[in-house]
């Protein structure tokens, strides 16, 4: 059993990388496109994040894409999900039989598996993504033995240096002069003089930029966490965590997992940027559920189902975490109140923990309840903790 830690979260939303990227395109045919398995589009430049290459970046092969509703006389309003069967920088190709006729310039929605939703790729002309994978589903394994573990992979091709995707932060979510930290799970296999890195910068500077790996293969999941580093004073500058490979010559390949930044400010702990609990859980009271939470799309056995607020689909799967303290330090119910006072404000935290069975690095939400005080004056007390991932 090892001691808990738990930090303030800067929010990642998709940080475990559950969902794709949202995609939207219109028909862009010669003629109206009423039969055949070949969709010629237009992609919308609102989600291109400047990539040259089309939907391609966000679509694999066993996607489903929603086109309509039809405006061609005679399917007003129709709509129908296709499967993707393969894509390039002007075409998508299906695999489903066509029953709804569409006119040029109906649209094209959808959830593209092959990049994480919510992040963007960073001078991307030569990154390769390899997709958001299920490693239920995978040969791949985890040391861990965590259920319902999703990941994204990518790759850096031939002699490009640092290229990887980035997630902008909101100037609300960073604190200057607070140190912070970050970490993830990885597998990196480094095929030819490459690094796998991750940067955190606001300000125009890097405050955390630490080679995470250069090792040959690293096939077990690993964890990696960089130390602490105090942040810069904020300027009004965006601010970004960054997971890149720097590859000099060849490529490397990288499987990311449950990506934290994170501080531990009016903790006991604030120069370490996470608060390590002072006591553990009582013998046997370590415990965790799973219960079906938010709406958003989702991917499971390589298929997109979409969930919606009446029940459909198969929602989210989120975690409970809970045990009980028994006659512990006073000081581990101190510090964990500051950061609930941090939950307080509308800040998500992060746990880490040792329960194989429960991904790691969990954001969430705590709430402490039946504190017995009996014993407060001898610096003890007891009482229960419940931790539900956001």
């Amino acid at each position: 059993m090892a001691l808990w830690k738990m930090g303030v979260a800067a929010f990642i939303p998709n940080n475990s990388f559950k969902y794709g990227k949202r995609i939207y395109a219109l028909i862009n045919m010669t003629g109206d496109w009423t039969s055949g398995t070949t969709i010629t589009y237009n992609e919308d430049s609102g989600t291109a994040d400047g990539l040259s290459d089309g939907l391609i970046k966000y679509l694999r092969a066993t996607d489903r894409i929603l086109v309509g509703p039809s405006t061609l006389s005679g399917y007003e309003g129709a709509t129908q999900t296709f499967v993707v069967s393969s894509v390039s920088s002007t075409t998508i190709g299906v695999s489903s039989t066509q029953v709804v006729k569409f006119a040029n310039n109906d649209p094209i929605t959808g959830i593209g598996s092959n990049f994480p939703g919510g992040w963007e790729a960073d001078d991307d002309a030569d990154l390769i993504m390899g997709g958001i994978t299920n490693h239920d589903i995978q040969t791949l394994t985890t040391t861990e033995g965590n259920m319902d573990r999703f990941s994204v992979q990518f790759r850096n091709n031939d002699t490009v240096n640092e290229r990887g995707i980035k997630f902008i932060l909101n100037e609300g979510d960073y604190l200057a002069d607070v140190y912070y930290r970050t970490g993830l799970h990885y597998q990196f296999n480094e095929v030819s003089s490459a690094e796998l890195k991750i940067v955190v910068n606001s300000n125009s500077v890097d405050f955390i930029d630490d080679t995470i790996a250069t090792a040959d293969a690293q096939t077990a999941w690993t964890e990696y966490n960089s130390a602490a580093a105090l942040s810069e004073s904020l300027l009004g500058d965006e601010w970004y965590v960054k997971v890149l490979i720097n590859a000099d010559v060849g490529y490397g390949i990288a499987n990311i997992d449950n990506i934290y930044v994170e501080h531990a400010a009016e903790t006991d702990d604030a120069t370490s940027a996470v608060y390590t609990f002072d006591d553990y859980p009582a013998l046997g009271s370590r415990k965790f559920t799973m219960i079906r939470g938010s709406t958003f799309s989702r991917l499971k056995n390589s298929r997109l189902i979409r969930s919606d607020s009446t029940g459909g689909g198969d929602k989210n799967k989120k975690y409970v975490v809970s045990c009980s303290f028994a006659n512990v330090t006073r000081t581990l119910r101190e510090n964990l109140e500051t950061l609930i006072d941090w939950q307080d404000r509308g800040k998500y935290l992060v746990l880490h923990h040792d329960m194989p069975s429960v991904p790691p690095n969990l954001q969430g939400v705590i709430t402490i309840k039946d504190t017995n005080m009996a014993h407060w004056d001898a610096g003890k007390c007891s009482f229960n903790f419940m931790f539900e991932e956001a």
